[in-house]
């Protein structure tokens, strides 16, 4: 029997949200963070929350982001989302993509782009839904871990390498996290962006997410050589 799944737009509130979002089994992406939305909300783009309901159980939330599509049409942008509670059947899973499918490709919207953590293609695949991106992988390393163990664990190319690095010169350090203290690097990115010609996030957003999510969210780390300043 497939699921009634009730979609509840921009309804809860940032304490519901920001206590859901833990409940999932995996880590989740800053970009659906709660202060990641209001970050971009501050920079004039538009941020859409949403809960993902089969009766009284959450399934899980999508914090949706909008692109223009050459002028005609609005995209919707899911990226690294949806996030899945524990316990989410690939059934389930499927009934939300056909839900939220159906409330965005309505006018104005027309195009929806997932990029869930999971590997959803199974669920995708039963909405007719089309991989269009090559997907990217993500290594997560628990650090909190004792040295001697993540050496041992460690292959043994990286070992020797990881060695090698640590007699050498480059030597790295922590940059303050005041926003004066590391413009220089937002500065920095912004030339490499106009010599290079990409796109990417604007590093105006920077400082907003850390008013969001609070001084101790951002960490940044310098690279220095012989005194010299290489990452």
């Amino acid at each position: 029997m497939i699921p009634k799944i009730d979609l509840l737009w921009n309804l809860l509130t940032q304490s519901e949200w920001e206590a859901l979002l833990p409940q999932a089994p995996h880590m989740t992406a800053y970009q659906q963070h709660w202060a990641y939305g209001a970050a971009t909300q501050q920079l004039g783009g538009r941020a859409d929350r949403i809960a993902l309901r089969a009766g009284d159980r959450c399934l899980g939330l999508v914090q949706l982001q909008y692109r223009r599509w050459w002028r005609l049409a609005r995209m919707a942008l899911a990226m690294r989302g949806p996030v899945w509670m524990a316990g989410v059947s690939e059934a389930e899973k499927a009934a939300a993509y056909a839900e939220l499918r159906r409330s965005i490709t309505r006018p104005p919207l027309r195009f929806g782009l997932w990029m869930p953590e999971a590997d959803d293609s199974a669920a995708l695949g039963e909405n007719r839904m089309h991989r269009v991106v090559t997907p990217f992988y993500t290594a997560t390393l628990d650090l909190l871990a004792d040295e001697a163990d993540l050496l041992a664990q460690m292959h043994g190319k990286w070992r020797n390498r990881l060695r090698a690095a640590e007699r050498g010169t480059l030597r790295t350090a922590t940059v303050s996290p005041n926003p004066r203290q590391y413009q220089w690097l937002l500065d920095a990115e912004i030339r490499q962006q106009r010599s290079k010609r990409y796109a990417a996030l604007p590093p105006a957003l920077v400082p907003l997410l850390q008013q969001h999510a609070g001084t101790d969210s951002l960490l940044i780390l310098k690279a220095e050589a012989q005194r010299e300043l290489v990452a």
